[in-house]
């Protein structure tokens, strides 16, 4: 890397960029953010006079044309990303992606395969890894601390979200159909709320245990959930999916490998909320956690012959405010080879390299893709193109 300083333009500057990430490219060591586009040239202005950036575009190629850039964020839907990191790979700028990395993992490989081949640094946002508590939590497993792991299960329960509510209001109003909110079109996302939210839980688990194994099977698949029937049968995608794994041999501790389990359901009933859980179970101890909270871990020792009482300890090991600031640090680290660079405000560490390349998010989309098959009976590129949805709301190519 030729400077002394990383200078960001962001490609897709919404809701994510107002306090996750964006603040976090102005306040990294060695960083600053000095553009930002998004199709609303107005809106692109507004972040960018409230942010202090000094340049604001509504077209990529311009934003690409500014030579002040040496690095890129893309935080565009999903839909887009192939197009914009086919563009970062030509302009030679190494990019942070936002998760999921694609669609699907064919359309996530060739965004791997450009960044190969123009020699050009790729990461993807699985900004968790760079947050003190599963790092936390993934050097107490391979302390022993916790013993050999002997079972892994995560829930996430999730009341209808307000963009589904919102379109089902519309439909009924409307005498055409509105048009689908990004996270509920195939087109845009790669499938529904698993792709956005989802994802966070299988790359924490591909971070602790990884490689997986996806097991196939009644463990892993996913469907429209009966209470998705009625009014929302106009939703294309899934609600309820499950996903079955075995860990990486040893990597719970053990020479052998540990079977776990992942369950989402976001059709829960109005006031329901959300309901999360991660249970880590091993010999010594049981942790319990939430991904998405990413702030704590509850650790409980378990008995020994029935003398000693089980004891609890809570870890508070909260994020910085800015979640993505360390991801993006460890990036500038590893760019400015400068390792132990880092700022002073809670919650930030030092990492010296990112800690999710693009090879490791398009790993994530595999897995996903193994689970919403059986939905979406294939997952090739251009899947959405091709699906039909019968009157039941099953997919058929």
């Amino acid at each position: 890397f030729p400077d002394s300083e990383v200078r960001w333009g962001i490609i897709g500057v919404g809701d994510v960029c107002e306090k996750k990430s964006g603040p976090g490219f102005q306040k990294a060591k060695g960083s600053k953010l000095v553009a930002v586009m998004r199709r609303t040239l107005s809106a692109a202005q507004d972040f960018a006079a409230r942010h202090q950036v000094p340049n604001a575009y509504d077209k990529v190629e311009e934003l690409l044309a500014n030579d002040s850039i040496n690095a890129l964020y893309v935080a565009s839907p999903v839909g887009s990303h192939l197009e914009h990191a086919l563009a970062a790979a030509k302009a030679g700028l190494p990019t942070i992606m936002e998760k999921p990395l694609g669609r699907c993992a064919d359309e996530a490989r060739q965004i791997v395969e450009a960044f190969e081949a123009a020699g050009v640094p790729l990461w993807t946002a699985y900004y968790r890894r760079s947050h003190a508590c599963w790092l936390k939590l993934k050097a107490m497993i391979e302390a022993g601390e916790l013993g050999d792991i002997v079972a892994i299960n995560y829930d996430l329960r999730w009341e209808l979200s307000g963009d589904v509510r919102a379109f089902v209001a519309a439909q009924e109003a409307a005498a055409t159909p509105p048009k689908l909110p990004w996270r509920l079109d195939p087109a845009a996302s790669g499938g529904g709320l698993v792709m956005d939210v989802g994802s966070h839980a299988v790359d924490i688990m591909e971070f602790l245990f990884g490689p997986l194994e996806v097991v196939e099977g009644p463990g892993t698949g996913a469907r429209r959930s009966k209470a998705s029937e009625g009014p929302l049968k106009p939703v294309p995608v899934e609600d309820e999916v499950r996903l079955e794994f075995l860990t990486a041999a040893g990597a719970g501790r053990g020479h052998g490998r540990v079977r776990g389990q992942m369950r989402w359901d976001f059709a829960g009933p109005a006031g329901r909320g959300k309901e999360e859980s991660l249970t880590i179970v091993g010999t010594k101890a049981t942790v319990e956690a939430g991904v998405l909270g990413s702030k704590e871990l509850r650790v409980t020792t378990h008995s020994i012959d029935g003398v000693a009482p089980p004891t609890t300890e809570v870890h508070e090991l909260p994020p910085p405010a800015h979640v993505h600031q360390n991801f993006i640090q460890a990036c500038v680290n590893e760019l400015l080879g400068t390792p132990t660079a880092v700022g002073t405000e809670p919650g930030l560490i030092a990492q010296a390299r990112s800690p999710c390349t693009g090879a490791q998010g398009l790993r994530t989309n595999a897995l996903l893709d193994a689970a919403l098959v059986e939905f979406y009976v294939e997952r090739r590129a251009g899947f959405w193109t091709r699906l039909d949805f019968g009157e039941e709301g099953e997919a058929r190519v």
